[in-house]
């Protein structure tokens, strides 16, 4: 992708706005901008300029649409992924099982404080008969 940089003038109170959106919604200011620009493009056209929805997004947003029933095994992710042909939105390639396996493993709660990733601790855990089960909090 041919990215170009510009300087963006804005008053204050508008870019401490900003700042405020993007921390509550775990983006950053650049992301923040870019998705607002995107959004009032054509309906047609936002898709080639959208940003990459993260993994643990799209499994948050499969639990609340009903898509991935709660709570999910490393098993019922394959499923979903595979029948919902869920890809990879930076490589276009499936996930692979070591990447969604740390993600599972480093997004648990129960890691919270313990490891210094960057992933998110959002996903409870529960080892039931030597299987991991994880949910979201509801």
């Amino acid at each position: 992708m041919n990215d170009k940089k510009i300087l963006l003038r804005i008053p204050n109170n508008l870019y401490e706005k900003i700042i405020s959106i993007s921390k509550e919604q775990k983006v950053s200011f650049n992301t923040f901008v870019l998705s607002a620009l995107v959004d009032t493009l054509p309906k047609d056209e936002k898709y080639f300029y959208s940003r990459p929805l993260r993994l643990i997004d799209k499994i948050k947003r499969a639990c609340e649409q009903g898509e991935l029933k709660q709570p999910f095994s490393h098993k019922d992710f394959r499923k979903w992924v595979n029948e919902k042909h869920i890809i990879n939105d930076s490589t276009g390639e499936p996930y692979a099982d070591n990447s969604v396996n740390s993600l599972l493993s480093n997004s648990s709660l129960e890691n919270k404080g313990m490891n210094k990733n960057m992933n998110e601790k959002i996903l409870y855990r529960k080892k039931i008969e030597n299987v991991n089960y994880y949910w979201f909090d509801s």
